[in-house]
């Protein structure tokens, strides 16, 4: 497959990013992504950041954060307020999100733009250290300078003061975000320890693999919830793997850690009918 048939696959919108019937909603959107990031904050809040705010989320609120869709994102804002994304929200009004919410809600964004965009399950090595915490991030591509950009649209300025950040979140440096499957190899060789991957008392080498499944599913723009699981994404220990589970994992991690690189082949396997990268029959985008 072509770069240009690959930039347009991640040009146009999934059945997760489409805003569906309140694409109204995104009037007079800017078209920068930096910009765009600011939009994203100024309507989203995180679960675990709204303190910083000065809002204290209720149990109902948090609920939000399990939405999959965008669109159905869009229809509980516009619930509280009705006005286009590019208005700011006061930050009790916005919607309760994860990192997934913030790399979701910016890729679709990106994508009504035209701009080809992917959001990117794996690790983040900068809010803790020491520790590579399960996170979600974006990319898109820059026309401009011919490469594909991370960003972490979770990332305002509050937080970048709490965390002492000193690079540009817009765009990450090499390093600082580990996708899932770079992660995965990692580990494998020894360079980080499997352990320190993950988010509270949920880590090692299995959490590891979850996220090389949801990585490469969102690749394919299914870009899943953090908790929804692939039908072998059961075993908390790798000895409970099966060996074709192993090696469906470790093809995986190659094909997320070089998307570019192997484009077709990620595709390939993903439209093959393996039970293994299906989601459970009861589950619905």
């Amino acid at each position: 497959m072509s770069p240009k048939a690959e930039l347009a696959f991640y040009a146009s919108q999934s059945v997760i990013s489409d805003p569906g019937k309140y694409v109204i909603m995104y009037a007079e959107l800017p078209s920068e992504a930096s910009e765009l990031c600011k939009v994203v904050q100024g309507n989203l809040i995180h679960v675990f950041q709204a303190f910083r705010h000065g809002v204290t989320l209720t149990e109902e609120q948090r609920k939000d954060a399990g939405i999959r869709r965008v669109e159905e994102m869009l229809e509980r804002m516009r619930a509280t307020d009705s006005r286009p994304l590019h208005s700011v929200r006061e930050p009790g009004k916005r919607l309760a999100a994860n990192c997934r919410g913030f790399a979701v809600l910016l890729t679709s964004l990106l994508r009504h733009k035209g701009i080809p965009a992917r959001a990117c399950c794996g690790f983040e090595t900068y809010f803790t250290p020491g520790w590579n915490s399960d996170h979600w991030v974006c990319q898109h591509w820059s026309a401009r300078e011919k490469r594909w950009v991370w960003v972490d649209p979770q990332v305002d300025d509050l937080q970048r003061q709490a965390f002492h950040l000193d690079f540009d979140t817009c765009d990450v440096p090499a390093g600082k975000f580990l996708p899932a499957g770079k992660a995965w190899t990692l580990a494998q060789g020894g360079k980080i320890d499997p352990e320190r991957c993950g988010i509270g008392e949920l880590h090692g080498l299995w959490f590891i693999r979850d996220n090389v499944a949801r990585d490469f599913m969102a690749l394919n723009k299914l870009e899943l919830l953090p908790w929804d699981a692939t039908q072998f994404m059961t075993a908390r220990k790798s000895s409970d793997m099966s060996a074709a589970e192993n090696r469906l994992v470790a093809r995986l991690a190659v094909l997320s850690a070089s998307p570019d690189t192997k484009f077709a082949e990620l595709r390939d396997l993903y439209q093959e009918d393996n039970q293994m990268l299906r989601m459970p029959k009861d589950w619905k985008p």
